[in-house]
């Protein structure tokens, strides 16, 4: 019964990790670019659940003893905790395939008042392609505007219009308007998680924490940030001068 139970919660990882993938729950854990060795991995894995099933099945007519000395004088009788406790396996991924997964947001967010746990993390060139003609705003990444508005020497965002999507998120910044558009970033998974926050200014109401916004504006440079060739440059929150917010759903893909 131990190799049955062994195959059953296999299996059912199996399906856990590939049902995740199929409704893209799993960019809650890990970046995009991880779906197709989990979809392999889950594949391969319900394979090898599979074919230790059978050969549970196949072993279940063999005779088995009923009792075992353990050489202290005592005889136990085999086959009896190890499935009880076996079967317990099972239960983290019944609770992975009912609850929800929910990315890193605003509670982690809130816990770092500057960008430079991202300035440590990102690298960057200094090179930026110039936007394309044009009066309408950009659409553009969080992340994309702190790097341009920290590192580019070329000021490519100056009186450009831009469109990003992020999260409200508490901030304490002294100068501030008590909170941050947020998005986090990733290297590989949630467990290195880590915010990249810009200051919107010119928000007549604050937005709730967590929820997701569509914003629009303009980037006001700040006399005080670090230059964009300095060692302390991108540690500091670029400021938005903000011309419109509008509240939309969480990305399918919640990390930049």
């Amino acid at each position: 019964m131990s190799r049955l139970v062994a195959a059953m919660a296999t299996m059912l990882c199996a399906a856990v990790v590939g049902r995740s993938v199929l409704r893209n729950d799993h960019l809650a854990y890990v970046k995009s670019g991880l779906t197709i060795p989990l979809l392999v991995a889950a594949v391969l894995m319900l394979l090898v659940g599979a074919y230790e099933w059978w050969q549970a099945f196949r072993g279940l007519g063999a005779p088995t003893l009923e009792y075992v000395d353990d050489g202290h004088g005592h005889h136990h009788k085999p086959g009896r905790a190890a499935p009880v406790i076996g079967w317990l396996l099972i239960v983290p991924f019944l609770v992975l395939a009912s609850v929800p997964p929910t990315p890193v947001g605003s509670y982690t967010a809130a816990r770092s008042t500057t960008n430079k746990d991202a300035s440590a993390a990102l690298g960057t060139d200094g090179a930026y392609a110039p936007f394309a003609a044009g009066d309408g705003p950009v659409s553009i990444t969080v992340r994309q505007f702190w790097e341009r508005a920290s590192f580019d020497t070329k000021r490519s965002l100056e009186g450009r219009r831009v469109k990003l999507v992020g999260f409200a998120s508490a901030d304490k910044t002294e100068g501030g308007p008590g909170w941050a558009l947020t998005r986090m970033s990733i290297m590989c998974c949630a467990a290195d998680a880590f915010p990249v926050k810009i200051m919107p200014l010119g928000v007549p109401e604050r937005p709730k924490d967590g929820s997701w916004l569509t914003v629009e504006g303009i980037w006001e440079p700040d006399p005080k940030a670090p230059a964009p060739d300095s060692a302390e440059a991108g540690s500091t929150m670029p400021r938005l001068k903000v011309l419109s917010v509008t509240p939309t759903s969480q990305p399918a893909q919640p990390y930049e």
